[in-house]
């Protein structure tokens, strides 16, 4: 009952009170560093950590093959290392340990287009080779993952090898690699994507092609079992796909053969495509990175080619024109989980449309409560114990779940992808019986929910 209240909240607006009227909510700006890797394409592109620069190895133009390794900081490329791994195309890399810049690179094609199947660590500072008695077969076209779920863990699938096109699934862990087995999965393919999951979900395997040409599926692996998705359309498999990461959680497709369109996929499994401004000419084989902590979140897409074989070696950033939030004006009353007089402390997780919401709710003890929606009718911060938005919908929920020694209420609600909500405020508080406080209740300060792409 409660969820099915929770998800009428957005369905026509009735609770929102600004609208932004933006038509495009995402764009694409070009950069010109100071500092920048030649025009390249087939390179890799991954965030690390903890400095969240996004680290570009390798690639190819017309007459050469790379093997040098960059990073961006934000606002500029710079090269880290010439040597290392032996140059390369096609290769597969991705970020290892959250401590300490670490990645691992397995595969690709070498100078003399020879398929490769040795394995290196990145450091932070330099490269090592790993020499593992059990690795997986020499490949290109492959596609590789951390794993969110567990510490210095990676996870690749697929690619071509000598003898064809593979569906294997991989585990590099500790510096190990071991073969996973599984139920039937994914087909045999190259030029997928494999990327973060959301919830339960280690990750998901989108698209690629084999033989026959581009396939239009998606699996998701749980750690242990794959599932084919509800089919949806994909983006065709020229195209560059990265992972959201953290807090969006979905894939996000740029280009093609022929477009320029940006493409997300949402938890319901859909694909939208957002109106942006400035988007990057058409192009394949390029790489985007995530670059977390700068500038609000923002991707980094480097090079490709153009359908005339041209390769590029163009900077382009994508963000968010306003980003989805939650704010609380004043403070509340009554003694909250963390403050004495701040009443019930509200988190929430990122009101992004087309995604699920969380909103929890701390107090010091079990008790009734109720999430209560509406217009604000009394803006001033000051504490009081009352209610400063009209009620619009109430929802009542329990307060008996014990985190760590408080109690907690929670409602969950889908967002729907509709652009309009775009910078909308939604305002509610959450309201709690409480015998300790005069007249019984404590009550949050006004929360806002600001929705956003």
């Amino acid at each position: 009952m409660i969820r099915r209240f929770a998800r009428s909240l957005f369905v026509l607006g009735a609770f929102v009170s600004v609208s932004s009227g933006a038509s495009a909510q995402l764009a694409w700006t070009e950069l010109r560093p100071v500092t920048s890797p030649p025009a390249r394409y087939d390179h890799a592109l991954k965030r690390i950590h903890p400095s969240f620069h996004v680290l570009l190895f390798g690639g190819r133009d017309a007459t050469q093959v790379f093997s040098d390794t960059w990073a961006w900081t934000g606002s500029n490329w710079v090269l880290r290392a010439t040597s290392g791994p032996p140059a390369r195309y096609d290769h597969a890399l991705a970020d290892y340990h959250f401590e300490d810049d670490s990645a691992v690179l397995f595969g690709g094609r070498g100078v003399d287009d020879a398929v490769l199947g040795d394995t290196w660590m990145w450091n932070g500072t330099t490269w090592s080779q790993v020499n593992t008695v059990i690795a997986p077969s020499a490949r290109t076209g492959h596609a590789m993952t951390k794993d969110d779920y567990a510490l210095k863990t990676v996870y690749l699938f697929g690619g071509r090898t000598a003898t064809g096109l593979s569906n294997e699934l991989w585990r590099f862990a500790d510096g190990q690699w071991s073969k996973v087995t599984t139920n039937a999965g994914p087909s045999a393919r190259e030029g997928h994507a494999l990327v973060r999951g959301a919830d339960a979900s280690r990750f998901l395997v989108i698209g690629g092609k084999d033989d026959s040409g581009a396939l239009a599926d998606v699996w998701e692996f749980d750690g242990t079992q794959w599932t084919q998705t509800d089919p949806m359309p994909v983006p065709l498999a020229d195209a560059a796909i990265v992972a959201e990461d953290f807090w969006r959680n979905r894939p996000l497709a740029f280009g093609g053969e022929t477009g320029n369109a940006t493409q997300e996929r949402l938890v319901t499994g859909e694909w939208v495509e957002h109106a942006t401004h400035g988007s990057p000419p058409p192009r394949v084989d390029a790489a985007i990175g995530m670059d977390w902590a700068m500038n609000n979140s923002q991707y980094v897409l480097f090079g490709g080619r153009r359908p005339n074989g041209q390769p590029l070696g163009d900077t382009h950033i994508l963000r968010p024109l306003t980003m989805p939030f939650t704010e609380q004006v004043g403070t509340g009353c009554g003694p909250g989980a963390w403050s004495l007089d701040g009443g019930p402390n509200v988190f929430a997780t990122m009101p992004l449309l087309g995604s699920e919401l969380t909103i929890s709710a701390l107090v010091v003890k079990p008790s009734i409560g109720a999430f209560v929606f509406g217009a604000e009718f009394d803006p001033s911060p000051a504490s009081d114990c009352t209610l400063k938005v009209s009620p619009s919908l109430i929802v009542p929920v329990p307060v008996n779940q014990v985190f760590e020694g408080f109690s907690v209420a929670e409602l969950n609600a889908h967002i729907p992808f509709v652009p309009a909500f775009h910078g909308m405020k939604v305002p509610f508080q959450v309201v709690v019986s409480d015998t300790d406080v005069q007249g019984g209740l404590s009550f949050s300060g006004v929360m806002r929910l600001v929705l956003a792409e």
